[in-house]
């Protein structure tokens, strides 16, 4: 199971690979995107609290 920081890491490499801008927005639809995947795959509870730290993290309305 990949922690908060490795989930990021991984949605920022693929965003940077697939769309060339890294910004909140893209990277927070990319973890989206990994978060309704392993859901569909019956994750962990645990595992989903990750996936929901790290959108949290990188959303856009998140104060900086």
């Amino acid at each position: 199971m990949k922690n908060q920081h490795e989930i990021i890491g991984a949605a920022v490499e693929r965003v940077i690979n697939c769309h060339g801008i890294v910004n909140r927005d893209t990277i927070a639809q990319e973890i989206m995107r990994d978060f309704i995947r392993i859901s569909r795959a019956n994750a962990s509870v645990d595992e989903r609290k990750l996936y929901e730290k790290a959108m949290a993290f990188v959303s856009p309305g998140r104060l900086e």
